[in-house]
């Protein structure tokens, strides 16, 4: 679980976790949505998919936000695919 907020420190710790995998393909890079906007979030998923990251978790995932569709930017940004 990557919790930082700061988008530099966030890329530190994908890059020290990057450079320590051969198989990417196993790892969920765990976003927190409780202390951040949608659009940081996003920047966050964008930026992992740089350097070869494509699964991604959420945490807490709430329900009311899904509601709201405060989540859409976030499943629109997980749906684009750079490959």
């Amino acid at each position: 679980m990557n919790y930082y907020t700061n988008l530099n420190k966030f890329n530190s710790i994908n890059n020290i976790i990057d450079s320590r995998l051969i198989d990417k393909s196993k790892i969920n890079i765990g976003i927190s949505s409780f202390n951040q906007s949608q659009n940081f979030i996003s920047n966050k998923i964008f930026y992992s998919r740089l350097i070869g990251f494509d699964n991604f978790t959420l945490f807490p995932y709430e329900i009311e936000k899904d509601t709201t569709d405060w989540y859409k930017p976030i499943y629109n940004t997980l749906n684009f695919f750079i490959k």
